[in-house]
This record gives C-alpha cells, structure tokens and sequence, in this order.
C-alpha cells in the first residue's frame, strides 16, 4: 500500500505541475441529465433503477463521460 500510494502521489504532483486539476463527480446524477446528453433512451436498459427523491429521480452514475456531468 505504502508503494502504491508514493506513485500515486508521484502521479499527481506531475499532473499538477502541468496544470492538472482533480475532481469528485458526485455519484448520483439526474435523470433529466441524461436525458439531455440521449444517454437514457441508448443506455437506460443497462442502468440501475432511478431512485425517486421528491419529484426528481436520481441515479448511480455508471461512467464519468462529460456528457453525463453537464
């Protein structure tokens, strides 16, 4: 573990000195979002059932791709 994380930190300091910079997508998404991006109408019979929060449903994300996260 130690070994692993030195070249994971050796990893994102070189990220970092060129500009680089991480984020934490939130693993729930929208479902109007994917919606928006067509993700639902190609993917939607391979994805977990929307969770439903008030009048919104809500997903677990199964990638990270930019079209989902908009």
């Amino acid at each position: 573990m130690a070994i692993r994380h030195a070249l994971e930190e050796l990893i994102r300091e070189a990220e970092r000195r060129v500009g680089y910079q991480h984020v934490y997508s939130p693993i729930l998404g929208k479902r109007e979002l994917y919606e928006m991006s067509e993700h639902w109408a190609h993917y939607r019979e391979d994805m977990f059932t929307p969770l439903d929060l008030g009048s919104e449903q809500l997903l677990v994300r199964p990638s990270l791709c930019l079209s989902s996260s908009r």
